[in-house]
């Protein structure tokens, strides 16, 4: 899987929940791949830890290896790759992130020729990391094949999360084939309150299946790292 594209896609999986007003936010989660093969070469399997910092128009998703850094003010995001000390710098297009709340309010129909996006709310709750956590499926059609996923969200976290999903409706809108579906994608977001605490993802990709376990380890407010959203010094820019 292409590294920028993974990347893409671990952002947004991670943000779509999420947002926070008037302090900084620090997430530790744990993110494990199941080994797969493809084009005949085997990946072994993954763990990755990730710490993540939200704050006002800024976010920074981070392992040992790769970080992610959005600037949502100035509608860009960086991906960092730390042993090479470099970095590639992605415009993101937010201008109809700006839909004023009566256009963006959830739909009571939905257009289910253009969606490929369906989330599927449960009765079934159990206590994940001391968080009571509620089931949903959701199926998403991705430009890499078919994606199924479990997901465990939890409202013990006090969260305005309404914007960042307009947000991850946004960015999901302009990936090719979800053009034209962004009130729709929105509308199956919200369907999933709170914070997703744990999520179990089967992606097909060329007829293999990988399998991807994110869980919620550590919550808390705190002052952010100084720099953390700072491109860090000695990177250098590389084109795609």
């Amino acid at each position: 899987m292409h590294t920028l594209n993974r990347w893409l896609m671990i952002v947004l999986v991670t943000f779509s929940m999420i947002t926070l007003v008037h302090a900084d936010a620090f997430f530790k989660q744990v993110q494990e791949t199941d080994a797969f093969s493809m084009m005949g070469q085997t990946q072994p399997a993954q763990k990755i830890v990730q710490d993540i910092w939200i704050g006002e128009n800024r976010i920074y998703a981070g392992s040992e290896k790769q970080s992610a850094l959005m600037d949502l003010e100035n509608k860009v995001m960086y991906i960092l790759n730390h042993a090479e000390k470099s970095y590639v710098k992605m415009p993101l297009d937010f201008a109809s992130a700006q839909t004023s709340d009566a256009e963006f309010k959830p739909k009571t129909e939905i257009n289910s020729q253009s969606l490929k996006l369906n989330v599927q709310a449960l009765d079934e709750t159990k206590e994940i990391n001391g968080w009571k956590c509620h089931k949903y499926l959701q199926t998403m059609e991705t430009m890499m094949g078919p994606a199924k996923s479990e997901l465990w969200a939890t409202t013990d976290i006090p969260f305005d999360y309404e914007p960042m999903l307009k947000l991850s409706a946004t960015m999901l809108s302009q990936q090719p084939g979800l053009q034209d579906s962004q009130e729709d994608i929105f509308a199956e977001l919200s369907k999933i309150k709170g914070i997703t605490v744990e999520s179990i993802t089967t992606m097909t990709v060329m007829g293999n299946e990988i399998k991807t376990k994110t869980t919620l380890q550590e919550f808390k407010q705190a002052a952010p790292p100084a720099g953390i959203y700072e491109l860090p010094a000695g990177y250098s820019e590389k084109t795609q």
